[in-house]
């Protein structure tokens, strides 16, 4: 372990805990330090973590196994901001989202739903593009229940070159909802 000190956490109050996070924090930053040699042990400040404004999580806070989807998380936060700022709207409801509800949805996604880096990474790029998407995903809830749609849409947007010419049918209803299906591992009909 490269830290050179640790803090019981369960044995300081919570205005304690402030008071050394901003100290160590004063001390990283008058001393150009990037990256913190301090770990954090403990489990109480998982609930006040959880409800931590999203955008007011700094990398470093972040438990080593929510790092990837913490990650991902920040990436679509940050592309979600873009669009509303784009599109000329406030960014207030955006930035009211807790840590716990924007990256559970990113875990589940990846845990759950079996969504690989590649598909975020796919369903992000769409997103930058997509007129129609980039007003109507604004949440990383949202993008969880849109995901199958998007992925499905994103894969004709890609394939569009390579079908120009080809006789390629259009994407049926019926043929989006079966590939949903069949994404949540529901294969009857």
């Amino acid at each position: 372990m490269d830290n050179l000190y640790k803090f019981h956490l369960e044995k300081l109050k919570p205005e304690q805990l402030k008071k050394v996070q901003k100290l160590v924090e004063k001390f990283h930053k008058e001393n150009e330090i990037t990256s913190l040699p301090i770990s954090f042990v403990g489990d109480t400040s998982k609930a006040r973590f959880d409800n931590k404004l999203f955008h007011k999580v700094d990398e470093y806070e972040v438990p080593n196994d929510q790092k990837a989807y913490y990650n991902i998380a920040k990436a679509f936060y940050d592309l979600f901001k873009n669009n509303l700022e784009e599109a000329g709207s406030i960014t207030s409801s955006l930035e009211k989202s807790r840590y716990k509800g924007f990256v559970d949805p990113v875990r589940l996604m990846a845990e759950k739903d079996k969504v690989s880096l590649m598909q975020f990474r796919k369903v992000y790029d769409f997103l930058k593009t997509s007129d129609f998407w980039k007003k109507n995903i604004l949440s990383t809830n949202k993008l969880r229940k849109q995901i199958p749609t998007l992925l499905i849409q994103a894969n004709g947007e890609s394939n569009k070159t390579a079908n120009i010419g080809t006789g390629a049918k259009n994407i049926t209803q019926d043929y989006i909802e079966k590939i949903k299906r069949e994404i949540s591992g529901d294969f009857t009909s």
